[in-house]
């Protein structure tokens, strides 16, 4: 434990441990300073009821863990959520460690736009180390007040509800999870090769969109925005959350493609929350339903619902994901037809639809193609290509998501 220092640091050094003698004499007995002192560096300095001595692992001691866990901790390899080998079949690396974009069979193909641009994105990233380790004691805290085992202090309370934590809905599986996420970002911040309190970040740009992600599980990306929150508090850092951000995304692209201006979009990015409130009310579903069916149709959803649609994947035509999501959301076919109906003929979601085709149309009229058939593509905004065309039913070309 204190190798990986998943210990209690001293409150006047980092790099030392505090450690009671009331609680030594009970670990080790009546002779614990002459045990501890084989293990431990030990100051003599220390200040009644306010701080211990201070104790550093001897180098000696550091140096036969080194060679116990050095070559397994070199080799990590990423794990996903649910413990599966991160692939790179797909996504192109952005890190400053690679210098070059890659195709599936490992080729090279040009050099990186991060390099060309000097965007490099860190891996690794500092955070608060001791933040983080007594982050271990509030969230096995929080997961035994969930298992009414003990009952929250109000400090836990308020920490964790100030870095954004809702507590009275907590499930113990929730509680749980964060308890282990936390405990295995601490397991992280020790690793070798990697500098002590960072956290090894990997992103890797997706082959559709251009969008970047971390990879592996616990991310900075994607672990809870409480547990963030606390870990990376008094650090400097800001949070940045773009929002609903797609028709943003659209209204801009069209602008950099030179197209004219998107009346529907532009009204509608101007107050996002207004407006998808009151189409829900008019169509008569929630603003969560609301919300998938416009980011649906925005990214190539047909509003006639009664529409197959070929699924590049499965390679059959299906049925539209508009539907489907209606009817789990409704219960039942007949009312999911008539909001879908509803929907399809609302004036202003038939002005986003029209704006959608007006940027669409732009955008694939001014940006770089290549290839032909089944092999056009696109290049999008970073310089990457986007394949566009995919063989649909009757072996006919068809346009991915519209294109």
């Amino acid at each position: 434990n204190h190798y990986w220092m998943r210990v209690r640091h001293h409150s006047k050094d980092d790099k030392a441990t505090a450690l009671p003698a009331k609680w030594l004499l009970e670990q080790l007995s009546h002779d614990y300073r002459r045990i501890v002192r084989i293990l431990f560096n030990v100051s003599d300095e220390w200040e009644f009821k306010k701080s211990t001595k201070r104790y550093t692992l001897k180098d000696s001691v550091v140096e036969i863990f080194d060679r116990a866990f050095g070559d397994h901790n070199k080799r990590q390899i990423l794990i996903d959520g649910i413990g599966k080998q991160v692939k790179r079949e797909g996504v192109v690396n952005v890190n400053s460690i690679k210098r070059h974009q890659y195709n599936i069979d490992g080729k090279t193909t040009k050099e990186a736009v991060a390099v060309k641009k000097q965007l490099y994105i860190p891996n690794q990233v500092k955070i608060n180390q001791k933040r983080l380790a007594e982050a271990v004691g509030l969230y096995g805290e929080l997961k035994y007040s969930v298992l009414k085992r003990l009952t929250l202090s109000k400090r836990t309370e308020r920490i964790l509800k100030s870095a954004g934590l809702k507590i009275k809905d907590l499930t113990p599986y929730k509680a749980e999870k964060y308890e282990k996420t936390i405990k295995e970002l601490l397991m992280r911040i020790n690793l070798e090769p990697f500098d002590y309190g960072h956290i090894y970040q990997l992103y890797s740009e997706r082959e559709f969109g251009g969008r970047l992600y971390n990879d592996g599980a616990n991310g900075l990306m994607t672990i809870p925005k409480h547990i963030k929150h606390i870990i990376m508090s008094g650090m400097g850092y800001f949070d940045y959350d773009l929002v609903n951000c797609h028709w943003n995304f659209l209204e801009q692209l069209n602008k950099h493609y030179g197209g004219g201006a998107l009346l529907y979009v532009g009204e509608y990015n101007s107050k996002v929350k207004t407006t998808r409130k009151e189409i829900a009310k008019e169509i008569g579903v929630d603003e969560d339903i609301m919300k998938f069916l416009l980011v649906a149709m925005l990214y190539g959803a047909s509003l006639n619902i009664n529409k197959k649609v070929w699924d590049t994947d499965k390679r059959r035509l299906v049925e539209s994901k508009v539907l489907t999501k209606l009817r789990s959301a409704v219960g039942d076919e007949k009312t999911a037809r008539v909001i879908g109906k509803r929907f399809a003929e609302h004036k202003f979601v038939k002005g986003l639809y029209g704006d959608i085709q007006t940027a669409k149309d732009t955008i694939l009229k001014k940006c770089k193609k290549t290839g032909k058939g089944l092999n056009v593509f696109i290049e999008n905004y970073s310089g990457n290509k986007i394949k566009i065309s995919v063989k649909g039913a009757g072996s006919k070309v068809i346009k991915r998501s519209g294109g």
